[in-house]
């Protein structure tokens, strides 16, 4: 492929990726029927997870049941984190697109392990278990 029809592409992606509707900044409340897996640290009520430089910081977040994680965008491209539901019944999960320095909060009712990723990018992947 010559270097400005890779140009073209890459374009072609970012202008399709902006072309993505925003989510409203609400809270979404997560549940999972699935039981809990087990994590070295501690359950939190609350945590924070850092999107930058294309990967979730951190990777793995333990919460107690009824927690909540917000996850804030801090790289200038796009991001979701997104659980669709493709391994067992737990409910579905979406921060919608995400923007340089917006946020969004979700919280997490029901224990078990929530395996997300974002949408645009789906090579980053990361873990919520709710205990």
């Amino acid at each position: 492929m010559t270097s400005s029809r890779i140009a073209f592409v890459v374009i072609g992606c970012s202008a399709s990726m902006l072309a993505v509707g925003c989510g409203d900044g609400g809270d979404v409340a997560a549940t999972q029927t699935s039981s809990p897996a087990s994590s070295s640290g501690p359950a939190v009520q609350s945590a924070t997870v850092n999107i930058a430089s294309f990967a979730f910081a951190p990777d793995t977040i333990t919460l107690k049941a009824g927690g909540s994680v917000t996850w804030i965008n801090r790289d200038k491209a796009p991001h979701t984190a997104e659980n669709t539901a493709e391994e067992g019944p737990p409910e579905r999960f979406d921060t919608g697109r995400l923007t340089r320095g917006q946020q969004k909060r979700i919280t997490f009712v029901r224990p078990g392990t929530y395996t997300y990723y974002c949408v645009y990018h789906r090579f980053m992947e990361a873990n919520v278990i709710v205990r």
